[in-house]
């Protein structure tokens, strides 16, 4: 009976999130400036390899002496290379290379003869990562960041990635392919700048050099480490190392609050996640504890809008036998207040209903901060477990 009736609220609630959350409109999905983008095109159809092959030789670079960021790639012949190689010997000890974590760190560059407008070139950057990003979304935060119009992406996993892209670079116009690839700690930019003009006569042979990159000794990617949070001995759940854990609001083993944030200089908040977890046996209802929800949220200057999204490709623990996510607009009532999204994960099993919502600056406006915060409700919300 207890199950049947968990079961039924739980459908109910599925139908008035939106009713309660949402304040008008009719519900859509959003597309924002990079989220929809085609496939990457291939021209290797259009190459002869063995031509190729003669009119590039293999070249190995240990940049600043990290043997993490050694890599070999095949250049034309005739491009010559900007500054001089440093080796093991002008580094400390051969120790690995001290990476920003806000600017990319140009590793090596060559560049062609310029028989056009200005020429074709090849490089290398690098940053430091601080937070758990997968190569897809830090690129397409890249290119938001930097106003590029993407023509093609394609995702070989989570660590890698290759994409065209268009720019503009002293007032000259390029098709560049880039591979971003996780490193380690680092995500590494290998890039092929191509002047518009030279794209049909070049592009097949961009497409090979970035093709025949590859490090002779990747290092393997670093996980951002883990806390977990433990309720007694009745839940626990996972959560981000970077995000700060406030002291939990416990009335008694029926009810609790717990508050995360992510802030970078202790400062300045980029995202918040809030778990209410209350038992099934409290004389309560979802509805009742949504509506204190946006209660909350209104408290904060902003309103919750339209419906933009129900992900459903989380993979929850096996006694949750009922789970919602849905995303909403998060509207600024004021000027002072930029637009932020509102995540909620409505989530139930036997003992407890799980109300999991996070608030993030919106994917429009910082896309960095949105894919890590998206990536740490993403790991709380699957770690949920007794």
């Amino acid at each position: 009976m207890k199950e049947r009736m968990i079961r039924n609220a739980c459908c109910y609630t599925a139908c008035l999130l939106a009713a309660i959350l949402w304040c008008g409109k009719g519900a859509y999905a959003q597309e924002s400036q990079i989220k929809g983008f085609k496939d990457l095109p291939s021209y290797m159809k259009e190459a002869n390899l063995a031509e190729f092959e003669k009119a590039t030789e293999l070249i190995e670079e240990k940049p600043r002496g990290d043997r993490f960021l050694e890599f070999e790639v095949r250049i034309p012949k005739n491009w010559k290379r900007v500054g001089e190689r440093i080796d093991d010997s002008d580094v400390n000890n051969g120790g690995d290379v001290k990476l920003s974590r806000r600017i990319l760190g140009r590793l090596v560059k060559y560049y062609g003869a310029g028989t056009f407008a200005a020429p074709s070139h090849f490089d290398v950057q690098a940053i430091e990562l601080d937070q758990q990003i997968t190569a897809k979304n830090w690129f397409l935060g890249y290119l938001q960041s930097n106003s590029y119009t993407l023509q093609g992406l394609k995702v070989f996993n989570n660590q890698k990635v290759e994409a065209l892209y268009v720019l503009v670079e002293d007032a000259v116009s390029y098709v560049v392919r880039t591979t971003a690839t996780i490193n380690g700690p680092r995500m590494v930019l290998a890039s092929y700048y191509l002047p518009e003009e030279a794209w049909m006569k070049e592009r097949a042979l961009q497409e090979y050099v970035l093709g025949s990159f590859r490090f002779l000794e990747p290092e393997q990617v670093k996980l951002q480490p883990t806390r977990t949070y433990t309720f007694l001995d009745l839940l626990r759940f996972d959560y981000p190392s970077s995000w700060r854990l406030l002291a939990p609001d416990i009335n008694n083993i029926d009810s609790m609050n717990v508050r995360l944030v992510n802030s970078k200089d202790t400062k300045t908040l980029v995202g918040e996640i809030n778990a209410r977890i209350v038992s099934t046996e409290l004389e309560t209802s979802l509805p009742q504890e949504l509506n204190l929800l946006k209660e909350n949220i209104m408290s904060m200057g902003l309103e919750v809008g339209e419906l933009l999204e129900t992900p459903a490709n989380y993979k929850f623990q096996p006694q949750v036998t009922f789970a919602r996510v849905e995303v909403y607009n998060a509207k600024a009532r004021s000027n002072n207040v930029q637009d932020h999204e509102y995540w909620l994960a409505v989530m139930a099993e036997d003992r407890y209903y799980y109300i999991i919502s996070m608030l993030t600056p919106s994917r429009d406006n910082d896309f960095y901060n949105w894919a890590s915060n998206t990536e740490a409700f993403q790991l709380i919300i699957e770690s949920i477990r007794p």
